[in-house]
């Protein structure tokens, strides 16, 4: 049997282990996905350990190990390396970790499923952690015009606004406040509305009705925002449409055959 996990604090709202299990069931693989609460205190001694696990196949990263999680591994793709991002992890038969990030292209997807292509668009970004950093990266590599950042530790957003603006000369990138107007797509990759005390992300009263939001958040299934923005008639998708986005990609990174 192999043997996949999910590792993060909190772990309590992850759907990843759900989707697998069913992915595995439905093609007779013999193999599991379990969650796996991890402090960040913990993360070094945690992925020693996993390395050390012979029938192990993957690890899917999620909050707050995104970033920290790069120096514990051995190699990562392209992309990975380029936003300084992981939310998989694949063992090689030899033990070597290899990383990868695929927030980017779910949320590429997710969009496209909403009808809401990138080309030519303004995007707002909340949050610059581990999915900010991809999320942003494959919107401006989908050709989006302008691409604003909010994130409450200033000093992280304009280092990668920095990044971003040296791999990207065709659009205008910034970092600033959380007021959504003008913006035709919107992206909540903070965990603000997992709780009912959080503040809204944005200030939702200056939305427009025609933006496309997208909401990483995955427990509620249907945060503030996303409840929000549906009454003033925006078209919304929320974390779970993101992760399934994600299932195919890394069912084939971890070289999952399904038949």
């Amino acid at each position: 049997t192999r043997l996949f996990c999910i590792i993060g604090d909190p772990i309590s709202q992850v759907g990843s282990p759900l989707l697998f299990n069913s992915l595995f069931r439905q093609h007779q693989i013999a193999a599991a996905m379990l969650p796996c609460h991890v402090l960040p205190a913990d993360l070094s001694v945690v992925i020693k350990g996993l390395r050390r696990q012979q029938n192990l196949g993957g690890i899917i990263v999620t909050v707050p190990h995104k970033i920290r999680v790069l120096r514990l591994i051995d190699s990562l793709t392209p992309e990975a390396m380029t936003t300084g991002s992981v939310n998989a992890i694949r063992r090689n038969m030899d033990g070597s970790l290899y990383g990868a990030n695929f927030d980017g292209q779910a949320c590429v997807r997710t969009f496209q499923q909403l009808g809401a292509d990138l080309r030519n668009q303004s995007v707002l970004i909340i949050g610059a952690g581990g999915a900010g950093r991809a999320i942003a990266d494959a919107c401006l590599r989908e050709g989006a015009s302008y691409l604003r950042l909010v994130e409450k530790r200033r000093s992280r957003a304009t280092r990668l606004v920095r990044e971003l603006k040296a791999r990207f000369s065709h659009a205008i990138i910034d970092a600033g406040n959380h007021n959504p107007r003008g913006f035709t797509r919107v992206v909540n990759c903070s965990p603000s509305g997992m709780t009912t005390t959080d503040a809204m992300p944005i200030d939702i009263d200056q939305l427009d009705p025609g933006t496309a939001v997208v909401d990483l958040v995955l427990k509620p299934v249907n945060p503030p925002l996303l409840q929000a923005a549906k009454e003033i008639g925006c078209r919304t998708a929320n974390g779970n449409t993101v992760l399934a986005a994600q299932v195919e990609l890394i069912a084939d990174f971890f070289l999952i055959a399904r038949g």
